[in-house]
């Protein structure tokens, strides 16, 4: 699937997600609430997007956006989450590698857990 496939809005959407997410993920965590329940919306406005009316929604092709999301103008990686030691480690990637930084939460994994339950 070709990575400029994608309608500007959905990529638009897709970029946010990422950065509400990001915004979720750093230490210190913010309260819960309004960041939740927008990164709620923003998924169900990319699920409904009338582009997958016509295109499969496979999981290649969610990677597809996803690639075309952190590469689109203001886009950024997506941080990625790990347990290491029973504690959650944010990896901070920094922009325009691969690799990433790890960087651990002062959060037990229970609490983490529980956080990403809600």
């Amino acid at each position: 699937m070709a990575e400029n496939c994608f309608p500007d809005d959905v990529v638009q959407l897709k970029v946010e997600w990422i950065r509400t997410y990001n915004r979720l993920s750093i230490p210190p965590l913010p309260p819960l609430g309004e960041l939740d329940r927008h990164l709620l919306r923003l998924r169900r406005q990319i699920r409904r997007h009338p582009y997958w009316r016509e295109h499969p929604w496979t999981w290649p092709a969610r990677e597809a956006l996803h690639r075309a999301a952190v590469t689109a103008p203001g886009g950024e990686p997506e941080i990625v989450k790990k347990v290491v030691d029973g504690r959650m480690v944010v990896i901070l990637p920094p922009a325009g590698t691969a690799q990433g930084q790890d960087v651990e939460t002062e959060e037990p994994l229970g609490v983490a857990m529980g956080r990403a339950c809600r």
